[in-house]
């Protein structure tokens, strides 16, 4: 694990927001790509994913506030802090308001969002893997990896969150130098919006679903994160209830929200409606 990358005399870039930074600079990247794909002013899609951008981290160290309720924890971006719910919900918030005050079309650009959404998720796991957060269950797996004890100028452990983790719960000593073994569960959330990315950006290229692949996004990507939290320790204890946590109570809401919708919009299809129905545009008010 490399949990910091660049280091500048007493100043260091950690690996964690130099994926989340990559993963949003290559859905932006690929935003503006699709967006010439439907024949959209590529400033005003790069405004959005600008926008989209800052709301996604603003937001997502809103949420991380929220949950640990120390504002000091904000401003301390070397320690991560980042929650991908709250994130998702204010780049959206960021896209709509955006969108409709550029005259863009909300179908159009919702489609855009389920292909680049997860493409970005995907990317910056890889920097919650590298940073020791995220992670999943002790096991004796082959695939299972242990991540490493940090210590700060003073000698005092800080990290990796997965050690620190251990340690308070009384699984390693202050002593050691790694975590037990536990499931990359980082990884796996990286194969899941890949694979989420992938089933959206097929259908956007063939036209399959148009203004309605906003729902399917939400839908396969609240089912397969709803599962992934059983791979991920309950270490939240935030609504806790028979193994579950908040993790899973978000991805079920996500995933139950995308199939109603996509449930009545395929009902108002198959009555005779056009194929945008029901899409982003209907749900918030058509852009005049």
């Amino acid at each position: 694990m490399r949990p910091v990358s660049l280091v500048c005399g007493a100043r260091y870039v950690h690996s964690y927001w130099i994926f989340y930074g990559l993963g949003l600079l290559v859905a932006a990247c690929v935003g503006i790509g699709l967006a010439r794909c439907r024949r959209l002013p590529l400033w005003k899609v790069g405004l959005v994913c600008v926008t989209a951008a800052v709301c996604a981290v603003v937001f997502g160290r809103l949420g991380g506030f929220c949950f640990r309720g120390t504002l000091a924890g904000f401003f301390r971006w070397q320690s991560g802090g980042q929650v991908s719910f709250s994130a998702m919900v204010g780049a959206l918030l960021a896209v709509v308001v955006t969108a409709r005050g550029l005259r863009l079309s909300l179908g159009t650009v919702s489609d855009g969002v389920a292909c680049v959404f997860p493409m970005a998720q995907g990317i910056q796991r890889i920097g919650c893997f590298l940073h020791g957060c995220c992670y999943g269950p002790v096991s004796d797996s082959l695939l299972a990896v242990r991540f490493v004890k940090r210590l700060n100028a003073d000698g005092e452990i800080v990290g990796t969150p997965c050690f620190v983790h251990h340690m308070h719960l009384g699984l390693v000593d202050s002593s050691a130098s790694h975590s037990l073994p536990v499931l990359p569960t980082q990884l796996l959330a990286l194969a899941v919006c890949l694979f989420v990315s992938g089933v959206c950006l097929w259908m956007f290229l063939r036209r399959r679903w148009e203004g309605r692949l906003l729902w399917l996004y939400f839908a396969l990507y609240g089912a397969l994160r709803f599962i992934l939290q059983f791979f991920r320790p309950n270490y939240d204890q935030d609504y806790a209830l028979g193994g579950w946590n908040s993790g899973h109570l978000f991805s079920a809401a996500l995933c139950l929200m995308g199939m109603g919708l996509l449930t009545a919009s395929h009902r108002d299809r198959s009555i005779g409606r056009s194929s945008e129905c029901k899409n982003l545009n209907d749900v918030i008010g058509r852009s005049s």
